[in-house]
């Protein structure tokens, strides 16, 4: 029996959405079935999301929320000696763990939909913060970092696309070796 609105966490709700999309793709996210598989009425899903579109939203916004932290995490961690290549393995890693939120966030995985513009500035402030720290890192002007930024952001994220829906060869720690060795030659590219 379905819990009542009021017994379903808001990340009860969102956790089933994400389920939904990983494993049965955006033509099955409904509400009826966010309810279903989140053990509540779909009124909850209204209550916590105002429908399927807030609920989309969410998981957008929370998704740039976690990868601006998760990144920052990696600079401060500097687990690499070089910041700017702990923070493009940090990005990695995050789009590796949460391949659907993911490609909510940045491809067309639910069709014909829009994030609002708050969640849009989310995202903003996730490369501001990239931003920020190249143009530290490498001593630029704040133009020249924009465009360094905004190139490092590009390439991690192709390479990170490309493994995530094409995958790459060998196995997880030669995946790795290979990442990181293309993160320093990038790197080292924009520091001349």
């Amino acid at each position: 029996m379905a819990r009542p609105p009021s017994a379903a966490s808001r990340e009860d709700v969102l956790a089933a959405a994400i389920t939904i999309l990983r494993d049965e793709g955006p033509g099955a996210l409904t509400v009826r079935t966010i309810a279903q598989v989140s053990g509540c009425s779909t009124m909850a899903v209204y209550t916590h999301f105002d429908g399927k579109a807030g609920l989309v939203d969410a998981i957008i916004a929370e998704g740039y929320a976690s990868l601006k932290s998760h990144l920052d995490q990696a600079a401060d961690n500097n687990a690499y000696g070089d910041v700017l290549v702990s923070v493009a393995v940090g990005y990695r890693n995050w789009a590796l763990a949460h391949p659907t939120e993911y490609q909510a966030m940045y491809t067309s995985l639910v069709p014909g939909f829009t994030p609002s513009a708050r969640t849009l500035s989310l995202g903003d402030i996730s490369f501001d913060a990239h931003r920020d720290r190249v143009q530290r890192e490498l001593g630029l002007d704040a133009a020249s970092a924009d465009s360094v930024a905004r190139h490092l952001w590009a390439s991690v994220h192709g390479h990170v696309v490309f493994e995530l829906l094409y995958g790459a060869p060998g196995d997880d720690t030669v995946r790795m070796e290979a990442f990181v060795r293309a993160a320093r030659w990038m790197r080292r590219g924009v520091a001349s």
